[in-house]
């Protein structure tokens, strides 16, 4: 529901996003994690409010500064991705041991 609220639909996708993060497995650094998390937020709104504000395109440094901030988010987004999966990957693994042992009793 929040994603419908104005306002709320723009700090939403982070705290998402740190939740994720942070139930994918244990961390070795929470707040390295936070500022990944933060710069990819950053970079997301920025374009965003730049997009806005660049649509009668009249400033050409604007609407590149825009850009260069969607292609950083869009980088920044992968990185999280890949540390949501290896940390999801390195938790399946610690369980699997656990379920073999389990099943040869």
């Amino acid at each position: 529901m929040a994603w419908l609220i104005p306002v709320v639909n723009l700090w939403f996708p982070r705290g998402l996003l740190l939740g994720t993060l942070r139930a994918s497995g244990p961390a070795p650094d929470r707040r390295r994690d936070e500022l990944l998390v933060n710069a990819w937020w950053v970079a997301w709104i920025g374009h965003g409010i730049l997009a806005l504000v660049t649509q009668s395109g009249t400033s050409l440094p604007l609407m590149v500064l825009s850009e260069a901030l969607y292609a950083a988010a869009a980088g920044l987004a992968v990185v999280v991705i890949q540390r949501v999966t290896t940390r999801q990957s390195t938790a399946l693994a610690a369980l699997r041991p656990a379920e073999r042992g389990a099943a040869t009793v």
